[in-house]
């Protein structure tokens, strides 16, 4: 575990903990965030200290202070996934980013243009990269995903004065939570104050969204078949939620986890005779999704239903949806209750 302390223009003092030295992690009683389960923020009259949680233990992974008032002045960073690039986005911070991972799957055309003008730098991912080509880049944070665990050769990076930050949104089961991430790039780019008014924009419209929502119990079923087996939300997930929220009945609610199920194929045909609505299947044609899975013919709301994806801007999407649930939950609820569907943000029909 590391201590980090963020004062005037990124002077870090970093001091690791001694083996039996333990750091509690902020309180719930005292914690700012109302959604996240692993960002956990405190706000004291000269500083604001900044927790992130290790959702494999439940132990904190990262603690470290920013003093109020500092001028950041030069906040590069180095970000490993395309919900960094969104939150950035809202907050105008795009400037800052010097590095991405793989800029094919970039949507945002500044940042395309910067790449395209060598002034950003481009990686496979974050465990596909050129140490030396990153120190390179002057990024003084790299936020990743921690999908592999520690960053690959952080130990290196940090004592060049590159610290790594683990961004755990995708491990959020509540969109809201998600969309809470947003607070710690506002931080990391001196803008607190208004990531602080941006996320409250966003619960208050997705709040909304969730009371205007139908009741309307169509069944939905989400996923693709990959293989023999079928991805699919877990019952305990940010996307079951989603569904939740927008008034479907997700034929996998009940199930555990926060994560994926893959499940075989023909239960889900088997499950999924009676919906209705069909979320996600990674296509934006009937005919691409026959080509890939003959079987889909057989899922129930590809005879008898609608189905529903972003698959015409993916990179649009995979870049937006964190920091706009209330835009995702808006299409869910028009496309259940079958409304509106002309003006869809993220959505299109298949056809």
């Amino acid at each position: 575990m590391k201590i980090w302390f963020l004062s005037l223009v990124w002077v870090l003092l970093l001091t690791a903990c001694s083996n039996n030295q333990e750091i509690s992690p902020i309180s719930d009683e005292k914690n700012i965030c109302r959604y996240s389960k692993w960002l956990r923020i405190e706000e004291f009259p000269e500083y604001t200290r900044l927790d992130i949680i290790n959702p494999d233990d439940n132990k904190l992974l990262h603690s470290f202070n920013i003093v109020k008032g500092a001028v950041v002045t030069d906040s590069k960073l180095a970000v490993f996934s395309s919900t960094h690039i969104g939150m950035l986005a809202e907050l105008n911070s795009l400037s800052d980013v010097v590095a991405v991972s793989d800029i094919r799957f970039v949507y945002n055309e500044l940042l395309i243009n910067k790449y395209n003008n060598s002034r950003l730098t481009s990686f496979d991912s974050e465990n596909s990269y050129n140490p030396e080509k990153l120190i390179k880049t002057g990024a003084k944070v790299i936020v990743h995903s921690a999908f592999s665990g520690p960053f690959p050769n952080q130990d290196k990076l940090i004592k060049q004065g590159i610290q790594c930050l683990a961004n755990f949104d995708w491990k959020e089961t509540h969109p809201l939570g998600k969309a809470e991430w947003i607070l710690l790039f506002g931080y990391l780019t001196g803008k607190s104050d208004l990531a602080k008014e941006k996320f409250k924009a966003i619960e208050t419209a997705y709040l909304s969204e969730v009371k205007l929502a139908k009741r309307t119990g169509v069944t939905v079923i989400s996923g693709n078949v990959y293989g023999d087996f079928w991805d699919t939300p877990a019952g305990e997930s940010y996307h079951a939620k989603l569904i939740e929220d927008a008034g479907g009945a997700y034929i996998y609610a009940n199930t555990k986890g926060t994560g994926s199920l893959s499940l075989q194929l023909e239960k889900v045909i088997s499950d999924g005779q009676a919906a209705k609505i069909w979320l996600n299947p990674s296509f934006s044609s009937k005919e691409k999704l026959l080509v890939a899975n003959p079987k889909a013919q057989f899922i129930g709301a590809f005879k008898n239903g609608k189905i529903y994806c972003y698959a015409h801007e993916k990179n649009r999407f995979w870049e937006m949806n964190a920091i706009q649930p209330h835009l995702i939950l808006r299409d869910y609820r028009r496309i259940f209750e079958q409304v509106d569907l002309e003006n869809l943000h993220f959505y299109k029909e298949v056809k």
